[in-house]
């Protein structure tokens, strides 16, 4: 019957779902991390300013400095990829969590994850093969569009599991500050309290400047 499809979780199965929630935000947040990390290395690259809504879109700017890509955006492409190492380890931590609902959730994120990986894999060898040889073209976005749409339904299914736990937008909101309290802790950064990090959430969704590992 329909209306079974359309129940929520309750007991443990939503104490479980919240579980969940929890862990996907904060590797939301360590990606938030990892592209704003990445932006700096190519506003730094190429002299330019990071422009207004960028802390939560990717963002891509022309570099032809040779020498800006080799102390700037190569070290950030490690730290991505270090950073993604990392989402892997907790993400598999947590495997336990892939039960009844909540299996789907956890295998959409599992399989973002992968393409983030690849992807930042890809920038990585494009610009490390256009920093030794510039007369090179180096590919470093043909996996852009793959990973945009990986994150999408990452995104849509955790936002059905959220659905199906009853989480009201202020509870959501109030485990992100949190999540991302977690991250902001592992690089040495002071927690955000919930109303600064609303501000800055929604901030950028009006388009305007939103940067959650910046004091």
């Amino acid at each position: 019957m329909r209306w079974l499809l359309k129940r929520r979780l309750s007991g443990s199965g939503k104490r479980a779902a919240l579980d969940l929630i929890r862990h996907l935000q904060t590797m939301y947040a360590y990606q938030q991390l990892a592209m704003e990390r990445f932006n700096d290395a190519q506003a730094l690259a190429a002299r330019s300013e990071t422009p207004a809504g960028e802390g939560l879109v990717r963002w891509q700017v022309p570099i032809w400095d040779r020498a800006a890509v080799i102390r700037y955006v190569i070290p950030a492409l490690e730290t991505k990829i270090e950073i993604l190492a990392e989402m892997e380890r907790e993400h598999h931590a947590v495997a336990g969590l892939a039960v009844g609902p909540m299996t789907q959730t956890y295998n959409d994120f599992k399989s973002a994850l992968t393409v983030l990986q690849e992807r930042a894999r890809l920038q990585y060898q494009g610009f490390t093969a256009w920093s030794q040889d510039p007369s090179r073209e180096a590919d470093i976005t043909s996996l852009d569009a793959a990973e945009e749409a990986a994150m999408t339904r990452s995104t849509e299914s955790l936002n059905g599991l959220i659905a199906k736990a009853g989480l009201k937008e202020e509870a959501w909101l109030d485990i992100c500050c949190e999540a991302f309290n977690t991250v902001r802790a592992s690089v040495g950064l002071s927690p955000m309290s919930g109303d600064d990090h609303r501000s800055r959430f929604f901030a950028g969704l009006a388009g305007m400047p939103a940067r959650f590992f910046r004091d």
